[in-house]
Parts: structure tokens; C-alpha cells; sequence
């Protein structure tokens, strides 16, 4: 079977923030019941302690570059760094075929930016006619990094009672982490490493 075949089947099976079935795990622990999607090793809580390589396909544009990719995977760590000194503080950023931990796809037109995470594919797509594109990619990688929606889909307002956040993307659009994403992305990592919490 074709490799574009298969991909056009996953994508269909898949319905997401933009395309996939989303992580389970909220960024608000008291919102919805967590499941057990974060478990699985390809998602970036379960590498922050080594190099992260992101295989880039298609051309970048306006705030997506390899130097703001880097710095949105970095403001996702950079909260643990209390709880240890050892997290990695490097981002590899290129054309990886092989062995990279996340690939993001840049295409150029309309879309809804989505992360899908199936079997193999453990991917961001990125379309250029979005808007605030660091503040989607920062978005996309919270689920990257195994945190889920906390939006009302289809709605779009946020949950009852939750607060402002990245993972929760209203307007106005703040490109940056909030308290209960850094809240979301604590509650993970100590979740899969409490001895250091």
C-alpha cells in the first residue's frame, strides 16, 4: 500500500483538533477524568530528558522558522527545570527521514492546524494562511506534549471555570504559556516522574 494511501486512510479514521482523536490528558487534571493516551512514549513528556529532533516537511513561513520552533518546544520545558537539572535544553530542527520524535508539516493555504498521533504517525500540520502561527504551533505542541483541548469544540469557548491558556485558544490569542498550561505540563511530568516532584 502506498505510504500517501495510507496516510489519506488514517486521516479519515481520525478526527482531531483539526484531525486526530486528542490526548486524554487535560491541562486542567480536575476537568475531565485522565486516561491513559499519555502513556505511550511518543509523546514529548517522555523525551525532555534527551535531544528532541523535529522532522520539518514543506517550507516555512512567517513566524514558523527553525529558531521559533525550538523556542516553543523549549517554553513547554523550560517549568520543569525545577524539578531537575538534567532536561535537555537541546532542539534539533531539520530534515530528519529517520528517527526524529515529531514531524511537523508546514503547508502552504487554508486548513486547521492539527496534531495526529497514530501507530506510526506522531505529526503537527501547520497551513500558512493561518493565523498567529506561533501561537497554533505552541498549541499543537502542548498535545505533542500530551496535553489535550480544553475548549468547547465547535463552541469555542472554553470549558466552565477554565481559566485562560494555550490550550485553550480564544481570542485574544496570547502566543505564549499560561498558568494552567504550566499547570497541565507540571501535572505530566510529575505524573511519569514523581520521584523528582
Amino acid at each position: 500500500m502506498k505510504a500517501w494511501l495510507l496516510y489519506l486512510l488514517v486521516s479519515i479514521f481520525l478526527g482531531s483538533c483539526g484531525g486526530s482523536p486528542q490526548p486524554v490528558e487535560y491541562s486542567h487534571p480536575d476537568y475531565l477524568t485522565l486516561g491513559k493516551d499519555a502513556k505511550s512514549k511518543k509523546y514529548l513528556i517522555h523525551k525532555v530528558f534527551e535531544t528532541i529532533k523535529i522532522n520539518v516537511v514543506g517550507d516555512y513561513f512567517g513566524q514558523i522558522t527553525p529558531a521559533n520552533i525550538q523556542k516553543a518546544v523549549l517554553d513547554w520545558i523550560s517549568p520543569l527545570r525545577k524539578f531537575s537539572d538534567d532536561l535537555s535544553d537541546e532542539v534539533q530542527v531539520g530534515k530528519f527521514k529517520l528517527s526524529n520524535d515529531l514531524t511537523i508539516k508546514l503547508v502552504d493555504g487554508d486548513g486547521r492546524a492539527h496534531y495526529s498521533s497514530f501507530l506510526f504517525l506522531n505529526e503537527i500540520v501547520l497551513y500558512s494562511k493561518g493565523h498567529d502561527n506561533f501561537g497554533t504551533l505552541l498549541h499543537e505542541l502542548g498535545h505533542a506534549f500530551g496535553l489535550g483541548d480544553t475548549y468547547i469544540e465547535g463552541v469555542w469557548t472554553c470549558q466552565p471555570g477554565q481559566p485562560p491558556s494555550i490550550m485553550c485558544r480564544i481570542p485574544p490569542y496570547n502566543p505564549r504559556l499560561e498558568k494552567d498550561d504550566i499547570e497541565g505540563i507540571t501535572f505530566l511530568f510529575c505524573k511519569y516522574n514523581p520521584d523528582l516532584c
